[in-house]
Order: C-alpha cells, then structure tokens, then sequence
C-alpha cells in the first residue's frame, strides 16, 4: 500500500539504486577487512578521466559507454597504484594520494574544460562528479542492477576464499591459495561497483558506499 501513488519509473530507478547501494556493501565490507578501504577512493578519483575520455573517443554519451570509460580508467588509476607500491619506494598512503590528487585534478580539467574546447555536446558530463539520480532512466537502472547482481553473485561465488584471506592471508598463502589473485580479483569488484555507483551519488560520494 505504501507503493500506491509512488511513479513507475521512480519505483525502477530506486530498485536499481537499492541494488547497487546494497552490492557495494558486500564488496566493500570485505575491502575493509583487507585493509584496502582506499582503494575505493583511488577507483572513484581516476573515473571522471575515463568518462570524459570516453566521450572524447566515441562522441557518445550514453551510460553504457561513459561507465565503460570510467571502468578503465579505474582499473588504470589501481594499476598505477600497485606499480608504485611495488616498484618505488613510496608509501601505500603517499602512492593512494599521488594517484588521487593526479587523476581528479586531470578529471575535473577535462569535464570542465570540454565545452570551452568547442564540445558543447558534452555539457553535463559534469554530473558524474556528485551524481544525477533523478536523471536516471529505467534502463539505465536496469543497466546498474543487472551490474550490481553479478557482482553479488561473483562475491558468492569465492566468498570462502575471500573471508578467509581477508581475516587470516598469512594462513591462506600457507594453504596454497592464490591470496595476490583474489586481492586483484576483490580490488577489481570495488572498481566495478563504483563505476556502477557514479550515476546515482558520483565520484566523490561513491566512496561512502564502497
């Protein structure tokens, strides 16, 4: 009864919000217990730069294609962050805060500046920064749920081994599972489910669901 009244599509548009609010919980409560909760921060600093190289690239603004953008540009953003911590001798914090501090300043740049460089098509791609729920469309919160399920049903999946890498990876290495694997395996869940939170709270809110 209470749904009575409540439109259709702000009925779709909350299930798919609810959805991915609740996946990245599940995700994010592992990443905690990893000790890797800024890796999200990391993820969610580097997607403006994908989005609005995915526009620049294809000339499309469609959710699908500027997430998939997004999606890269995370996985680019951690895959500098690992480098760093791997081959310089900077510290896991300063390293999170170059790859910070680097890709949103180069992100805000670029959404800022591409309607003053003759894109005026891109105009709202500034959204992306704090989010847009209401401007969702049906399928575009289709498109997030559908994201925000497999994601849950991949956590499902390998939950045993990521629970117990997560409270004991020492014990894990010495039973011979692959503890580096399903740390990039969980790193590259969070960058997924904050790219699928852009739209409803955006690059800087995403890291509170996360």
């Amino acid at each position: 009864m209470i749904l009575v009244g409540i439109a259709y599509n702000t009925l779709v548009v909350a299930a798919g919000v609810a959805a991915v609010g609740f996946a990245a919980g599940v995700v994010g409560a592992l990443c905690v217990l990893r000790k890797r909760a800024l890796v999200g921060d990391a993820a969610a600093h580097a997607t403006l730069v994908g989005v609005a190289c995915s526009f620049l690239i294809t000339g499309r603004r469609d959710l699908a294609t500027l997430l998939a953008g997004a999606l890269v540009a995370a996985f680019v953003g951690l895959g500098t962050l690992v480098l760093m911590r791997r081959f310089t001798r900077t510290r896991d914090d300063a390293a999170t805060a170059i790859v910070i501090g680097v890709s949103f300043g180069l992100g805000i740049a670029l959404v800022s500046g591409l309607p003053a460089w003759g894109y005026a098509e891109s105009a709202g791609l500034e959204q992306f920064l704090l989010g847009h729920t209401a401007g969702l469309t049906a399928s575009d919160a289709a498109l997030l749920a559908g994201v925000a399920v497999l994601t849950v049903a991949a956590v499902a999946a390998g939950l045993k081994e990521a629970t117990l890498v997560a409270f004991d990876a020492a014990f894990a290495a010495a039973s011979g599972w692959p503890v580096a694997v399903i740390d990039y395996l969980l790193v590259a869940l969070v960058a997924v489910m904050v790219v699928a939170g852009l739209p409803a709270v955006g690059a800087v809110l995403v890291t509170a669901l996360v």
